[in-house]
């Protein structure tokens, strides 16, 4: 999968499993009662559903099952506009891979009738939300793209191609996630992304960092929440649990 940033519009997906075909909504689902066999949603480990402006709805009549930890799904966004006076880092010299910076990600909806569930993760957040930066000695700041360097502008961003961590609105958006019974190993984050731009040699001005992305997230449950990681970095987070939070 090329998990390069795309620029323009992007489509929105909409998965369900249990669907009510008489309903006029195409999010509707059975009764999880009425479905002994189908119903569940199961996205297999090295599995990625990601799209960038777009939207992702996913509704279950049974479970959502995310089963291996490299089993994601986010929204990307766009790239962002290019700032003057910042060098994005070069992740690869022998690529030209360099940084991207984006914005105007899409929403991501989960609602499981039953549980939603993942395989445990070792990932923590800084395996893939990258960071650099440091001054000159003198104060000022160090324009650069190479690897080499000591001094480097301030900058944050979402390295997509080593995201591993459940779901995520990595380009901004909302995520909002409802389980009737409970939530074990999942994990949900809404990072933002940051750039401090700046002539070299110049006083690092605060007013010229541009920061995108960030979402409010919502998650409940009407059972327990077990283990999993939750991170919004810019916005508003919400756990509920009817049950234990643990």
């Amino acid at each position: 999968v090329n998990k390069a940033l795309k620029g323009g519009d992007s489509w929105s997906y909409r998965l369900v499993a249990g669907a009510d075909q008489t309903s006029a909504d195409p999010l509707a689902v059975l009764a999880s009662a009425q479905l002994t066999e189908n119903g569940d949603i199961k996205l297999a480990d090295q599995t990625i559903v990601r799209t960038g402006t777009g939207t992702i709805d996913i509704a279950a009549g049974r479970d959502v099952i995310l089963e291996g930890a490299a089993s994601v799904i986010y929204t990307a966004g766009v790239p962002g506009p290019v700032l003057a006076d910042f060098i994005s880092p070069r992740i690869s010299t022998l690529t030209g891979t360099i940084a991207e910076y984006p914005t105007r990600g899409g929403d991501i909806a989960i609602h499981a009738q039953r549980d939603i569930k993942a395989a445990p993760s070792t990932q923590i957040i800084t395996d893939w939300l990258f960071r650099q930066g440091s001054l000159n000695p003198d104060g000022t700041l160090a324009t650069t793209q190479s690897t080499n360097s000591n001094h480097r502008q301030p900058t944050w961003w979402t390295q997509f191609s080593q995201f591993k961590q459940g779901i995520g609105a990595l380009g901004g958006g909302d995520i909002t996630i409802t389980a009737a019974r409970d939530i074990d190993n999942f994990s949900a984050v809404i990072p933002t992304n940051g750039r401090l731009a700046g002539a070299n040699k110049s006083i690092p001005d605060p007013f010229k960092l541009v920061v995108q992305g960030g979402g409010n997230l919502d998650v409940t449950a009407g059972g327990d929440i077990r283990s999993g990681i939750f991170y919004v970095a810019r916005g508003l987070g919400e756990i509920k649990a009817d049950g234990a939070l643990s």
